[in-house]
């Protein structure tokens, strides 16, 4: 159908010609505080399923603490000591 009246399949133009999809960038790689290095959106998710973690800001959130967080934990309250 175009304006009402049926028209030949092969006939007119799409009905998406002159539009274009709506592309979001990937993300910019990254290394997560365990030193795992995050290419891509797809990365990052996989990290996260792996890791039982997801992102809420700038937290994380689960029933336990991820395994990398004591390590990182340690590692800030010695940056000063030095």
């Amino acid at each position: 159908m175009r304006n009402g009246a049926l028209v030949d399949k092969r006939l007119p133009p799409s009905r998406d010609a002159g539009r274009s999809a709506h592309v979001i960038s990937d993300i910019a790689p990254f290394t997560t505080q365990d030193g795992t290095a995050i290419t891509s959106r797809a990365a990052l998710r996989d990290y996260e399923r792996a890791n039982g973690v997801r992102q809420v800001g700038t937290d994380w959130t689960g029933s336990e603490r991820p395994a990398f967080w004591d390590r990182y934990d340690e590692r800030l309250r010695n940056v000063g000591s030095d």
